[in-house]
């Protein structure tokens, strides 16, 4: 891959969605081709343009790319190079997108120097970096030695800063072998904030919300049941509590949201119908909701594939699976008094590209998103940045 090689794409794709309560249109911005990887993870924003990351394209290279909302335009402003021996050398497979703290964009990726560790698929443990765009410079900052975890933001889990440090998941290894959260400042000093230390407290954490003080999160597995839980850590005496334990095969994921004293949260397999749900906890009462669990009936998408977003009073989330189990995918919007759901969009693999795979991010009046494939697995694309417009 060429780096700095833009490509200008007309943002005139769309398609308009009837048939839904408050449908909206989702509008093709950037459709990616053989070259240019995989997108994924959360977009950021710097100076008007948006800032992604991408997995592994065909010639074996991992990307950070700009693209502008208005023209389509795409730059990959940064490539992640594989040496020879097929370990990175500044880090490889982004995947839990990009955070903005100051001036500079944060990342981690799944694999870092190093060799192929025990029992793993990946290369080294993993790393975080920044960027600077104002000289497209990439820096890696640590580079995890699997003591201090493995495998950062493996689940697509982005970074999330609080009082001018950075707080993410380690989803192996780390002090107990269960995973770690940890935090990290701008300057690369990395701490382990806490430590898994039992079954019974979850393990291979995927998400981090801060909340005066108390670190809200869940955890892919373990737990009481076998299927991960939500839990609290107050970051003050790192004393954790667990909230709620999933059904084994629950496959809780996504960052949570906050909603005024409860967390909104979705599950990605869950339910009869293994097509993931939407769930409430109140945070003054304990008590678990049941929102919504999805079906892929009518116009009903499955598995929901990153955390739910507020946009003007609407909270928003996106699902990898259209109606019928198809791979187009949907946006949909949820009540959290009511559990009333409505699918908003519908994604059109030729216009859109399809199954969307990270965070919507709103900007400009408008929500942004990446779909993590086009058309067709025989085809040269490899995914998009969309627009959806309420």
């Amino acid at each position: 891959m060429v780096v700095g090689r833009t490509f200008a794409l007309a943002a005139a794709f769309s398609t308009l969605v009837t048939g839904a309560a408050s449908a909206g249109t989702i509008t093709g911005v950037h459709i990616f081709n053989g070259s240019d990887g995989l997108p994924v993870g959360q977009l950021a924003v710097f100076g008007g343009v948006l800032y992604g990351t991408s997995e592994e394209g065909p010639d074996g290279s991992s990307t950070l790319f700009s693209v502008n909302p208005k023209t389509g335009a795409e730059d990959d402003v940064y490539t992640f190079f594989l040496q020879k021996d097929h370990s990175p050398d500044d880090g490889y497979l982004p995947t839990g997108g990009l955070t903005r703290l100051g001036s500079k964009l944060y990342g981690t990726t799944a694999e870092g120097n190093g060799t192929q560790a025990t029992n793993s698929p990946y290369h080294g443990y993993g790393t975080v970096f920044s960027f600077d765009p104002a000289t497209n410079t990439e820096t890696p900052i640590h580079d995890f030695n699997g003591s201090d975890g493995a495998q950062p933001s493996l689940l697509g889990d982005p970074l999330v800063v609080y009082k001018g440090a950075l707080y993410g998941t380690a989803y192996y290894s780390g002090p107990n072998g269960r995973g770690a959260i940890y935090k990290i400042t701008p300057a690369g000093r990395l701490s382990v904030v806490y430590a898994f230390p039992t079954n019974a407290s979850g393990c291979n954490p995927n998400s981090v919300l801060i909340v005066d003080g108390t670190l809200y999160g869940t955890t892919a597995a373990c737990g009481k049941d076998g299927g991960g839980v939500v839990f609290a850590l107050d970051l003050a005496t790192g004393t954790q509590k667990i909230l709620y334990d999933f059904a084994n095969g629950s496959r809780p994921i996504g960052q949570l949201l906050d909603d005024n004293g409860a967390l909104l949260g979705v599950t990605q397999t869950s339910g009869p119908d293994h097509a993931g749900s939407v769930y409430k906890i109140d945070l003054a009462s304990g008590a678990y909701t049941l929102l919504h669990s999805f079906t892929a009936a009518g116009n009903d998408g499955s598995q929901p594939s990153a955390g739910l977003t507020l946009f003007k009073g609407t909270v928003y989330g996106v699902t990898e699976f259209g109606p019928g189990q198809d791979f187009e995918g949907t946006i949909f919007t949820i009540d959290p008094d009511t559990g009333a759901q409505a699918t908003v969009g519908t994604f059109t693999a030729s216009t859109t590209g399809y199954a969307p795979f990270g965070p919507l991010l709103p900007y400009a009046g408008a929500l942004y998103g990446t779909t993590i494939d086009f058309e067709s697995e025989s085809t040269l694309n490899q995914g998009s940045v969309y627009k959806f417009t309420p």
